[in-house]
């Protein structure tokens, strides 16, 4: 615990010095001890709840072994995580725990929010407008007369939604399943899994996608459907739609998320829209393995086991940049 909470802490504290953010941040940690003062908190609601909280500030959620309570989020925030899926990549990470939270509903007020490297075991649901999934997993996603949001390189399960207004964009996302009816502004540079429903997507743009499974059906209605592939001729061959090989297309692998890595001498590594890589890792914001923030990552930590007062105590740590 006392390496993970001095990662963590000197994580914050090469964000902050950089210039990311001029407002407050709060760490948050339900295996620690409260202390408010130190803008410490054990739970997201607590945290949030809290009148020193206000619109702008960051809340850093640190990975746990326990699950944070569900909350309803009435403030414009930042809600960032580590991630997730950090046991099944390299490097990613320092800590293989996630922050985990039931669920999350945003109201209203809380417009111009951001959940960011969060794992969401049960739904978000979203009832603001401009609120952006980034980098997040979540089970459900729900979008009630919202209008705005955006969905990029995450992993959601299932995405439904309600009298949903215009501007909402999926991208660079593994998602299993869409329900939603959405009229979405892009629907690009996604793994779409799941066969179990027709997929009906309507989208301005449709590009760049992935089919995964043989027998999926699809219902497309978009004026820009191109580039995407499908292993059974799903979207067709026009337009740069194109029928793919599986076994010229994925590295594979065990990590839930890199094995949609195109291989480098794959035939389709430049088949997506004007010679860019389709899926998840092409486009202008390619997916990011497991989900890990927009922040200096420290990923391996080296303390001896003593020191002195006339020598020190010299430690060596790894950092590396996340874009």
């Amino acid at each position: 615990m006392k390496k993970t909470t001095f990662l963590f802490t000197l994580a914050i504290s090469l964000w902050i010095s950089i210039g990311i953010t001029s407002a407050t941040v709060f760490r948050v940690n339900n295996g620690l001890t409260e202390n408010i003062s130190g803008r410490l908190f054990t739970e997201i609601k607590s945290a949030h709840d809290h009148v020193s909280v206000r619109n702008g500030d960051t809340l850093m959620v640190e990975g746990s072994g326990k699950e944070y309570e569900f909350f309803t989020c009435t403030k414009r925030l930042i809600i960032m995580g580590p991630g997730y899926f950090l046991g099944e990549n390299n490097g990613v990470n320092s800590v293989v725990a996630s922050a985990k939270v039931s669920s999350i509903t945003f109201e209203v007020e809380s417009k111009g929010s951001y959940l960011i490297g969060m794992e969401v075991t049960f739904r978000v649901s979203v009832f603001a407008n401009n609120v952006y999934i980034i980098r997040s997993k979540a089970n459900q996603l729900y979008f009630n007369r919202a209008a705005g949001c955006k969905v990029a390189m995450s992993h959601i399960t299932s995405i439904g939604g309600f009298a949903v207004g215009g501007d909402i964009s999926v991208t660079n996302s593994i998602i299993d399943n869409d329900a939603s009816g959405i009229a979405y502004v892009n629907y690009d540079n996604n793994i779409l899994i799941g066969k179990t429903y027709t997929w009906q997507v309507s989208a301005g743009t449709f590009r760049n996608n992935i089919l995964i499974d043989r027998d999926a059906k699809v219902d497309i209605k978009s004026p820009n459907m191109q580039n995407n592939l499908a292993q059974n001729g799903q979207f067709g061959t026009d337009n740069g739609n194109r029928i793919y090989e599986t076994a010229d297309l994925f590295v594979g692998g065990t990590s839930s998320d890199g094995r949609y890595r195109i291989k480098a001498n794959s035939p389709y590594i430049a088949a997506g829209y004007n010679g860019t890589q389709p899926g998840i890792f092409g486009g202008s914001e390619p997916y990011v393995l497991s989900g890990t923030p927009p922040i200096p990552i420290l990923y391996d930590l080296n303390v001896p086991g003593s020191g002195s007062a006339a020598s020190g105590l010299t430690i060596s740590v790894k950092i590396r940049g996340a874009n």
